[in-house]
């Protein structure tokens, strides 16, 4: 894995139930912050709606899942 698109592709395989643009948001936000480091998250919706809750659904689903892929990104990108 090199980017945060191989590792959403690998999270959203073909086959896979389809999610709403909010969830996968909150999930490409969360590798962002875990696998790239970005330091401030911001929800993309408000507090209170079904998209804020979609987008926090994959935020955690995004969290859960970088921990497979951190060591793997970090390795490909900085080799020794």
């Amino acid at each position: 894995m090199k980017t945060i698109d191989d590792v959403m592709r690998v999270i959203f395989f073909i086959g896979r139930p389809k999610r709403s643009q909010a969830y996968i948001a909150g999930c490409r936000t969360a590798l962002r912050h875990k696998l790239d480091k970005v330091q401030k998250v911001i929800p993309l919706f408000e507090e209170g709606t079904a998209e804020f809750d979609a987008w926090i659904a994959g935020y955690e689903e995004g969290r859960n899942r970088s921990k497979g892929f951190e060591y793997t990104i970090h390795t490909e990108r900085y080799p020794e």
